[in-house]
């Protein structure tokens, strides 16, 4: 077979890759479980022996809306006993209504005291599931209109303001431009994974972090940063004007609600294929690029010196 010469750019890309499904392979759950594409419930563990599903709500509470079993009118939390003794092992499982609660609870309540000052400290990870023999699918009962009313009470309560509130990004929304280059962007399989990491350390200062995202092919540079809190958000939206980063002057604003900046920097009728193309042109153009660059003299009259 014919042997294609990879640049330096491909190949580190690959290996990179290479990297991640070994680590993820590596941190894959044991042989009979899995875990759901969407997953909302957390697995809790080192809890009192007196405690109950109405003390546990109170607790989880603070990290989300915990989902209502629609048949029971309560909320979802599942009490593990003993098989034999019947005894409350302490163990639980909490389903939440929105997946970043999730995520919130492990960051938050992993290691905290379930009951202050006592000692009683928590184990909470995200749970996974086991699949014991075939899988059917459970019957559930009451009528539709109730199920509906009590899924609308748990809509409304995500007006509490945390993670699970996206109903106006645009107040908890920061979107930061002049952030890097699209040369320096494709220069370096490892950009967007650095940038991001710097900007999620910076914005951490500010308040609770919900997510950074960096638009790779935006020719403003912009990175969204999305806060729990919109007085946050606005107080690094002002921090973060006028800040020199990378020899550019960044411009901090509020998402408007309406911008796709992912979509920007392609025609707003570009295909997917055309996308594709015209990155790997760009890309071909940094190569080259490099390449003359490499044949290249110093100002000086001395030949560049690879770092």
């Amino acid at each position: 077979p014919i042997k294609v010469k990879l640049s330096a750019m491909a190949e580190n890309a690959i290996d990179k890759e290479k990297e991640r499904r070994a680590k993820r392979a590596a941190n894959a759950p044991p042989e009979g479980w899995f875990q759901l594409k969407t997953n909302t419930s957390v697995y809790v563990t080192g809890l009192p022996d007196d405690c109950d599903a109405e003390e546990i709500k109170g607790v989880f509470s603070k990290c989300g809306v915990i989902k209502i079993d629609p048949d029971q009118d309560a909320p979802r939390i599942k009490l593990y006993q003993d098989k034999t003794t019947g005894a409350f092992k302490g163990d639980a499982l909490v389903t939440y209504l929105k997946e970043p609660s999730v995520q919130l609870a492990c960051t938050i309540l992993d290691g905290a005291e379930f009951r202050p000052n006592t000692g009683t400290v928590m184990g909470v990870t995200e749970a996974q599931f086991e699949m014991k023999g075939d899988y059917v699918a459970k019957k559930r009962g009451g009528s539709k209109k109730r199920k509906a009313a009590i899924l609308a009470k748990q809509e409304a309560a995500l007006n509490w303001g945390g993670f699970d509130d996206t109903k106006d990004r645009k107040k908890t929304t920061v979107i930061l431009k002049r952030m890097f280059t699209l040369d320096e962007m494709f220069a370096d399989p490892q950009f967007r994974t650095e940038l991001e990491e710097d900007v999620t350390a910076e914005a951490r200062k500010f308040g609770v972090l919900d997510k950074v995202k960096v638009f790779t092919t935006n020719p403003e540079g912009a990175v969204s940063v999305r806060f729990k809190d919109g007085d946050v958000a606005g107080a690094c939206a002002a921090a973060m004007r006028g800040r020199w980063f990378g020899g550019q002057q960044i411009e901090a604003v509020m998402w408007d609600g309406v911008t796709n900046y992912a979509k920007q920097g392609a025609g707003e009728s570009e295909t997917v294929a055309e996308q594709e193309a015209r990155l790997d042109k760009f890309g071909k153009e940094l190569e080259d690029s490099e390449d003359h660059e490499a044949g290249a003299e110093d100002p000086d009259g001395e030949d560049a010196m690879a770092a």
